[in-house]
């Protein structure tokens, strides 16, 4: 039983590759890289692997494929569910109007409370920008992303090729294209219209008093802001000290507007926790939220049903729900993660059917990062592979 992951060398530019026995729980083999041929060559050299567990990346898939073909291929299940996050956020994200729309008109102040909001892995991002926290690192990515779209579409219309072609080439709508190519610049999306106030508010004259005193550490202004009555969580009082360093000098001065203590609108990503969360787990408020949106949405309504039945599948390990899933995805908001499952549904099944899975690898990952940094980098590639081999 062998499960297969990658690990970094240099984060965003080497990648090797993993073997660990599932059933001794040890590492047995560290490669240099994750190409196809790698992996594959390893397999052909090592004969009678029954089972691989594996996220959903192609090569590690072809590998086991061309060198064990007679080899069950699970699919990790932490893989196929953060999938499934990744496609609703996607939704969401196009959905967005209507979700700032639903949440003011539910007149809660907060309709789905950001502690609940369960923080995921998402990969393919760049490290943490300095300076940044991770919303605005987020959407600095996706200006970044749009404005890349932006200058494609401007170059293309210089070239002469017509605007229905231009929709067609980059998989955008007509009146987007018309719109940016109308607009003479790029065209900054506004800031959220929907604020509410925040727990912290009324104290904010204080927090800015002793701010400008010399006051730093967000533990000590929580400790002496609970005697005032405040209710709050730390981390409001932590996002507020920071946003104080970036806008207004120490000591006030010619200090710009205070900062803006009101709680932004619903986020995509705080309505994908909500929408494939059973009604049992969810607070009142958020409930409302969910159930508003589903009544002016027909469309995410029944995204709501498929990511419900999706998780469920997992929960209750039942393979025979999968097709008849596939089939009614298809022809729903979530067509795109139905077709990538149908290209690898062998392995999906087995990850609904099998326990095995690629935890234990991450654990070994894990391990071999502190191996790596006691290094400190210096050592080759051989040492760290007989390290990571040979250790307790």
């Amino acid at each position: 039983m062998l499960g297969v992951d990658d690990w970094a060398g240099r984060r965003g530019r080497t990648y090797g590759t993993l073997l660990v026995d599932l059933e001794r729980r040890r590492a047995v083999d560290l490669l240099p890289d994750r190409e196809m041929a790698t992996p594959a060559a390893w397999l052909t050299a090592h004969p009678g692997v029954e089972l691989i567990a594996r996220d959903r990346a192609g090569a590690y898939a072809e590998a086991a494929r061309l060198a064990a073909p007679d080899a069950i291929q699970v699919a990790d299940r932490f893989h196929l569910l953060r999938n499934l996050s990744e496609a609703l956020e996607r939704v969401m994200t196009r959905y967005h109007v209507l979700v700032r729309s639903v949440a003011a008109e539910c007149g809660e102040p907060d309709p789905l409370p950001r502690s609940a909001v369960r923080k995921r892995a998402y990969s393919g991002l760049p490290g943490n920008q300095a300076g940044l926290t991770g919303p605005e690192r987020r959407s600095t990515e996706r200006r970044a992303r749009r404005l890349a779209r932006y200058e494609e579409v401007v170059a293309r219309r210089q070239q002469g090729v017509p605007k229905r072609t231009i929709a067609r080439l980059l998989t955008l709508n007509r009146r987007t294209v018309a719109t940016w190519l109308a607009s003479g610049a790029f065209p900054e999306r506004r800031p959220r219209t929907v604020p509410v106030p925040t727990a912290l508010a009324r104290f904010a004259a204080y927090a800015v008093q002793r701010y400008d005193a010399g006051l730093d550490n967000a533990r000590a202004l929580e400790r002496e802001l609970r005697p005032l009555g405040y209710t709050g969580s730390y981390a409001a009082v932590g996002r507020y000290l920071h946003r104080l360093r970036r806008t207004r000098p120490r000591g006030g001065g010619n200090a710009p507007a205070l900062p803006d203590l009101r709680r932004p609108a619903v986020t995509a990503r705080e309505a994908v926790w909500a929408i494939q969360t059973p009604d049992a787990e969810l607070s009142a408020s958020a409930q409302v939220f969910i159930h508003k949106l589903s009544e002016r949405s027909s469309a995410l309504a029944t995204t709501r049903t498929l990511a419900l039945a999706y998780r469920g599948m997992f929960r209750d390990h039942d393979a025979n729900a999968l097709r008849p899933w596939l089939a009614a995805a298809r022809h729903s908001e979530l067509r795109r993660l139905a077709i990538g499952l149908e290209r690898d549904v062998d392995a999906v099944l087995a990850g609904i059917v099998f326990p095995w899975s690629t935890g234990q690898v991450e654990g070994h990952v894990h391990r071999l990062k502190l191996v790596k940094r006691a290094m400190y980098g210096r050592a080759s590639f051989e040492l760290l592979r007989a390290r990571v081999l040979h250790a307790a």
